[in-house]
């Protein structure tokens, strides 16, 4: 088993996150504390990740302190989505999840793959916005420019999106220009 403990500050919104994920021999465990503020409210956030070893994800949760209910996802690791056992019909072909208020989301499609510079991957994701829990599928985009010393930057794009993120050798976010970075 291995454990690693992460935190990152966020600029935009204003806000931190408390990351411990585990490695077990046969999956993965990443379980998330996100406080935030916006021009509407102060927020909390919690969220659990089951992964394969392989990065693909197995379920979800995503509570927001105050709202009324939590949300709860399994996939079958093939695109397959549900909802407290509702089919998420328009959701087929994600395989990885985007919690819109964490970094770690970037992990997912990062290190399910072995990089080459310059290889572009193209991912559908089933975006979950916070504090909403609104589902929606976007198409991501990821390409690894650099390699250098043990981190790895990839330019990220989604819709008119496009900005360059480094990652260290485990895959996790040091520096999301503008909106996290690594403290810890």
């Amino acid at each position: 088993m291995k454990e690693e403990k992460v935190m990152w500050q966020s600029k935009s919104p204003i806000g931190c996150e408390y990351l411990k994920l585990i490695q077990y021999p046969q999956e993965i465990t990443a379980q998330g504390t996100v406080i935030y503020a916006d021009e509407k409210d102060a927020y909390k956030v919690m969220y659990q990740i089951e992964l394969e070893k392989n990065w693909v994800t197995k379920s979800v949760e995503v509570a927001v302190e105050g709202k009324d209910h939590t949300l709860h996802l399994r996939s079958n690791g093939m695109g397959d989505w549900w909802s407290n056992d509702t089919y998420l019909e328009g959701m087929q072909g994600a395989i990885d999840v985007d919690i819109s208020v964490t970094p770690f989301s970037n992990s997912l499609p990062i290190n399910r793959f072995e990089w080459a510079v310059g290889e572009r991957k193209s991912f559908h994701m089933l975006y979950i916005d916070v504090p909403s829990l609104e589902l929606l599928q976007l198409k991501q985009h990821y390409t690894l420019v650099n390699e250098d010393e043990g981190k790895r930057f990839f330019q990220y794009e989604c819709r008119d999106y496009k900005t360059t993120i480094r990652v260290d050798q485990d895959g996790l976010v040091e520096d999301y220009p503008g909106l996290f970075t690594r403290e810890f």
